[in-house]
Order: structure tokens, then C-alpha cells, then sequence
């Protein structure tokens, strides 16, 4: 099981820095396979660890999910699937 201490590590470390600082570039390109799932990944990540999510998560995220996906007030992305829950 991964520890808070442990994810206070990663997210201060040379690697996260450099993906924030490439995150930071306005100029950034995505059209570099690497740099778009780096990014993508860090990314997913912190909205994991923000929300306390599993990993799991991840799997039901495609691109139909995401056009379902609507803000609430509070800033917090929800999507609904199309189950229906008793």
C-alpha cells in the first residue's frame, strides 16, 4: 500500500518538478507521444490522490465518459454512467 509520506515524496521530487515545469510552459506541445502521457499521467494522478480514488478509476474514463462529464458548483467534474442504481 503506497503512504501519504510516500506520495508526499513523489510529488516532491526532480521528476514531478520537471513535469510541473513543463505543465508551466505556455508554449508546451503535446504532438511528443512521451510528453503528452507524462503529463497525462502526472495529471491523473493528482486528481486520484485529490479526490482518494483508486486506481481502478481510470478504466472507466473514455472518451464518451468525458463528454458526459459536467462541473458542479463546487469545481468537482462528475460523470454519470448509464446504469441505473436502486
Amino acid at each position: 500500500m503506497i503512504t501519504p509520506s510516500q506520495i508526499r515524496d513523489l510529488l516532491e521530487s526532480p521528476h514531478v518538478k520537471s513535469i510541473e515545469k513543463m505543465l508551466d510552459d505556455p508554449n508546451l506541445r503535446t504532438n511528443h507521444l512521451d510528453i503528452f502521457t507524462t503529463c497525462r499521467n502526472y495529471l491523473m494522478f493528482r486528481i486520484l490522490v485529490a479526490n482518494g480514488q483508486r486506481p481502478g478509476v481510470l478504466a472507466g474514463i473514455t472518451p464518451a465518459a468525458m463528454q458526459r462529464a459536467k462541473p458542479t458548483e463546487e469545481g468537482a467534474v462528475v460523470t454519470v454512467s448509464g446504469t441505473i442504481i436502486n
